[in-house]
């Protein structure tokens, strides 16, 4: 019952709708998707001589992304950390009557842990799957010869993203909305234990992301090519000239810390909130 519970409640619905419907909504507007249906008028001896072939000319996988996603990217941090809000609300409940009913009180905790971050990625990159279908039906699949996405290239060959678009975009997808949010989420849930008010767990990993982000952005003014670290570069790291495993060291300090954290906490206090 109670996995069902993480699973199916209001904060994961909500998520899963959120990141479903606002990024298509997002691109409707910014694309003029609607003004163009509406108001097309045929240009002559033009390539894209009827609306059909112009919004094939026009509309592009590739761009509907860019146009729908891009802002949550940045907002990751803050993503994550609603996407783990149920077991802020956990912990303030359910964990203390468990601790009677449990053999190992310190084993359910992180078994806890770990099903809320995987819970949280799981919504968010269900959501992301939900709108790549919707962009699937509405825009063309072929990729712009302009298109330079590098990521994934030194595993799978330098034409991977040209020849299996689609694949490329459920792993990239995968790293950005699953293996980022939980990474955050975790953050968020390892902050929870140390404080009682929700609003700091929530703040302080986005705090953490636009702070190092900025760091790191100024040393490459300084020419000190650490960029592999900044908390945002797995944004980013789709065009980078870099190999794959560099889209994850960005992650590695969050990890470390929430790791860390985590294991001195239950270490340290019979009862979760102490």
């Amino acid at each position: 019952m109670i996995y069902k519970n993480r699973l199916l409640n209001k904060y994961n619905l909500f998520l899963l709708l959120f990141m479903s419907v606002i990024p298509v909504i997002i691109w409707i507007f910014t694309s003029n998707y609607l003004f163009t249906i509406f108001n097309y008028v045929p240009r002559t001896n033009a390539l894209e001589d009827s609306l059909q072939s112009y919004l094939a000319f026009r509309y592009k996988m590739e761009y509907f992304l860019i146009e729908s996603y891009q802002i949550f990217e940045v907002i990751t941090p803050l993503l994550a950390s609603f996407a783990v809000y149920h077991f802020m609300i956990e912990k303030e409940g359910f964990f203390q009557n468990a601790y009677a009913r449990v053999r190992s009180y310190r084993r359910f905790i992180l078994k806890s842990v770990l099903s809320h971050t995987m819970i949280a990625g799981a919504v968010v990159y269900l959501g992301f799957l939900c709108c790549i279908c919707f962009g699937l039906v509405f825009n063309n699949s072929e990729t712009s010869v302009f298109s330079s996405r590098t990521l994934l290239a030194d595993i799978f060959g330098a034409d991977f993203y040209k020849n299996h678009m689609y694949l490329y975009y459920l792993l990239e997808g995968f790293i950005k909305y699953f293996v980022a949010i939980a990474v955050y989420g975790l953050a968020t849930i390892v902050i929870s234990l140390y404080v009682h008010k929700k609003y700091i767990a929530v703040f302080i990993p986005s705090a953490y992301f636009i702070l190092f982000t900025l760091i790191f952005s100024l040393m490459e003014q300084f020419d000190i090519t650490v960029s592999y670290l900044s908390p945002s570069y797995f944004i980013y790291a789709s065009s980078a000239d870099a190999p794959t495993y560099a889209a994850f060291l960005g992650f590695l300090p969050v990890i470390i810390l929430s790791v860390i954290g985590l294991f001195l906490h239950i270490k340290g206090n019979e009862r979760i909130g102490n």
